[in-house]
């Protein structure tokens, strides 16, 4: 079985996959199409700071290099004409005139937009991405309460980080290529870290998104491949859930085994699924997805049901 770290050998003799890939399979045919076949990009600003959020927690030396904040323009329009005198007097500049008159005259002595324009020019010019002053603030933000948290912040102090690796599945052929958030051993319990910047940090939004998000099958892929690789038991997949806005609260996720075992099980199902869909061109939706289906509410909404209904469900027809 081919497997390592590092860059795949010979990689144009192989169909190369990855766990996102997998996921996104899972998630809709149609869409794999879209991003992996017809190469539409398809980020968005959330995927961006995620992205800049990874790098600057696993790869701080890399995020000082690679990306370059503005500096902050003051909102002059959000201040009082008496506060822009203020502001001109304090600059030294004429106290007459208009709002609008006092607000451009202090943009053109402070922060006169052109500079920053040059600025902007200039840092392109390096292959420089440039983040504003707030996503700037944030990401090191962030970055502080993982390094403070007792628990993620130490594992990081040991870990391996942004290992990238692959490994060949033995029934089709394909070889996955992947690249870790980190992974440790703590005694005789091996450790696979995975960040994920999201709105749905707290322990029930994640829990109910853990399914739709394929995370229980990008645990077990990483699991498969870094077991395989090492030689050890990687069975314990932490997640690091991250709030991308202030207070900048972290949750850490263990996924149980039943959930990893679900996990191995789409596992193989999809990468069967992707080596038949990969010969044969077909990104078509199973049918089953795209019947009409019949939607009721979870046990826990119906308690909270006002009035007389009682949660008895049925089966509609939805032959018509």
């Amino acid at each position: 079985m081919l497997k390592g770290f590092g860059e795949i050998p010979d990689r144009e003799n192989y169909t190369v996959i990855s766990p996102s890939k997998l996921a996104c399979l899972r998630e809709s045919p149609k869409l794999y199409k879209r991003r992996y076949i017809d190469k539409i990009d398809d980020t968005t600003k959330s995927m961006e700071f995620g992205t800049m959020v990874h790098m600057a927690i696993l790869e701080p030396v890399r995020f000082m290099r690679e990306y370059r904040t503005l500096p902050k323009v003051t909102e002059t329009n959000d201040l009082s004409q008496n506060q822009l005198k203020e502001m001109c007097r304090s600059l030294e500049l004429p106290v007459s005139g208009k709002k609008s008159e006092l607000i451009e005259r202090i943009r053109t002595k402070v922060y006169l937009e052109p500079q920053l324009d040059e600025m902007t020019k200039e840092l392109e010019g390096q292959n420089l991405q440039i983040i504003s002053h707030d996503q700037y603030f944030d990401v090191m933000n962030i970055v502080e309460e993982i390094n403070n948290d007792p628990k993620i912040g130490n594992w990081l102090k040991i870990a391996e980080k942004e290992q990238k690796g692959y490994i060949q599945d033995p029934q089709t052929g394909l070889v996955m290529s992947f690249m870790s958030d980190a992974f440790l051993s703590v005694g005789n319990v091996d450790i696979i870290i995975d960040f994920k910047v999201t709105t749905h940090w707290n322990e029930f939004q994640f829990e109910s998104n853990l399914f739709n998000n394929s995370f229980h099958l990008l645990a077990a892929a990483y699991s498969w491949a870094l077991s395989e690789i090492n030689n050890r038991d990687y069975s314990h997949f932490v997640f690091v859930a991250i709030e991308p806005k202030p207070p900048y609260r972290i949750r850490k996720y263990n996924i149980d085994f039943g959930c990893l075992e679900a996990g191995k099980s789409e596992l193989r199902f999809y990468l069967d699924e992707m080596s038949r869909r990969l010969k044969t061109n077909d990104w078509t939706e199973d049918k089953s997805e795209t019947d009409i289906k019949t939607v009721t509410l979870k046990p826990f909404q119906w308690e909270k049901v006002k009035g007389d209904a009682n949660g008895t469900t049925g089966i509609i027809d939805t032959t018509f």
